[in-house]
């Protein structure tokens, strides 16, 4: 028997991460949704956007815990903004693996595995021997990233939807606005063009590319684990799952 799901205003730190996404039962050319998990400042989101409109057939959305059981069904047109995005509050969630299950009228539905860790068992750091794939194209030591984590932080304030991510180090305060995006990308950071750099940040321009680099590795790494990102001139894009 399932044990009792806790109280709706108790909230539970940790990150979410992704495992699985896929379709059973439908025609090919319908395909998966769009899923990630997103934090910023005090608001933790599950945010799911459907292949097509919630009004083309949808019926409900379940999610069930593997330790309490179904904790939430409801009609997908209750839950549905903007057409097709779906989002979920994920602080109101204790740790554990979950499932979510968006059934369609025509007995196919979309699924999702995910996992909530707590805070704690979460990894930041690896070895200072390895390395990780940075926005370039390339691999970074990540040696480099813990030794620069040691003397700046990076927070991200807002909703999913837009906010301000900021750079801090002693002397020296940036401010960058992300947005969600549209598409295969997830949502992006605005960054200055070379040009105009030194005048938007106070910071050199010869320190642009360190700076840039580390907040799109940081932003992805407590924001949004496991998602790729890439670093052109005037934006970083953190790109959804194929």
């Amino acid at each position: 028997m399932p044990t009792m799901f806790p109280e709706p205003d108790v909230t539970y730190e940790g990150v979410v991460k992704v495992e699985l996404v896929s379709t059973k039962g439908a025609p090919p050319s319908i395909g998966i949704p769009r899923v990630e998990a997103f934090e910023a400042d005090e608001l933790s989101q599950l945010v799911i956007v459907l292949p097509q409109s919630a009004n083309s057939g949808y019926q409900d959305v379940v999610v069930r815990n593997s330790s309490y059981g179904i904790v939430c069904q409801e009609q997908v047109q209750d839950r549905v903004q903007a057409s097709a995005l779906i989002t979920f509050n994920t602080r109101a969630w204790p740790p554990g693996r979950y499932q979510l299950f968006i059934r369609h009228r025509d007995a196919w539905l979309h699924e999702i595995a995910l996992r909530k860790a707590t805070l704690g068992s979460s990894v930041s750091y690896r070895s200072s021997e390895e390395t990780y794939r940075n926005g370039r194209g390339g691999r970074s030591l990540e040696a480099g990233y813990a030794g620069y984590a040691s003397k700046a932080t990076v927070e991200i304030a807002g909703t999913i939807r837009s906010g301000t991510i900021t750079y801090r180090e002693e002397g020296l305060q940036i401010n960058f606005r992300h947005e969600m995006g549209n598409g295969s990308c997830l949502f992006f950071v605005k960054l200055p063009r070379q040009d105009h750099w030194q005048m938007a940040t106070g910071a050199e321009l010869a320190r642009r590319d360190e700076i840039v680099d580390f907040v799109a590795e940081t932003v992805c790494r407590q924001h949004a684990p496991g998602v790729k990102y890439s670093i052109a001139q005037t934006q970083i894009t953190y790109h959804a799952r194929p």
